[in-house]
């Protein structure tokens, strides 16, 4: 009797975990997936900023990869207004567009007739940094054209011109102008009593909703 009430003992206690333990074991296990959750977050929160940045940087690229194009093959060409008339520029920083100008076209990849020429404009239209070309040189009123996205989260964006100018009666000097137009036709320019000029660069200004903010500037090909 004896021994089988000592089997029966030491049967009950190898059969299983008390409460006690079940509680710890449970307790270690939520403290484990609480800290493997919470790094699984930071990991996935910390790849998606990466992707963001990276892919601001790429767009921010392109933006200078663009404008290096577009100043390099800028052209002073006599443009006309949408209703048919001399227009007052050719190369212009003000006005509804941040920089309005014509460039050299490019050829057609699908080999069909192209002008040589492309009039072409920056905006800063709901927050975003957008380059417009349209199809014609000189386009009417409903004349078609692309835009192109190039920066987005903007709050503000300046161009502003810098070159060797020319004043009346004055010798010549270096500045920046950040409303300047120039009418290629008369050969003259429109801002701040500037008679001549030899244009060098134009910069570029740019103030995020982070609050960051960049310079870039790009040289003129003319």
């Amino acid at each position: 009797m004896g021994r089988w009430n000592a089997d029966r003992k030491g049967m009950r206690d190898d059969g299983g975990f008390t409460l006690v333990e079940v509680l710890i074991a449970l307790f270690i296990f939520s403290l484990i997936s609480v800290g493997a959750t919470s790094a699984l977050t930071s990991s996935l929160r910390g790849q998606a900023q990466m992707e963001t940045r990276l892919e601001e940087i790429s767009k921010l690229d392109s933006l200078r990869a663009l404008l290096r194009a577009d100043m390099a093959s800028l052209r002073l060409y006599p443009r006309r207004d949408a209703y048919g008339s001399q227009a007052r520029y050719s190369f212009s920083l003000a006005g509804d567009a941040l920089m309005d100008f014509t460039r050299s076209g490019r050829s057609n990849p699908m080999n069909e007739p192209r002008g040589d020429l492309q009039h072409v404009a920056y905006l800063l239209k709901d927050g975003a940094l957008v380059r417009r070309s349209y199809a014609q040189v000189n386009p009417a009123p409903n004349s078609e054209f692309a835009d192109r996205e190039m920066l987005d989260n903007i709050v503000n964006a300046e161009f502003t011109a810098i070159g060797y100018f020319q004043g009346q009666g004055a010798q010549g000097f270096e500045m920046e102008l950040e409303k300047f137009v120039l009418d290629a036709g008369a050969g003259k320019t429109y801002s701040e009593g500037v008679t001549s000029l030899e244009l060098k660069a134009v910069k570029l200004d740019l103030e995020f909703k982070d609050g960051l903010t960049l310079t870039q500037y790009f040289e003129i090909g003319l």
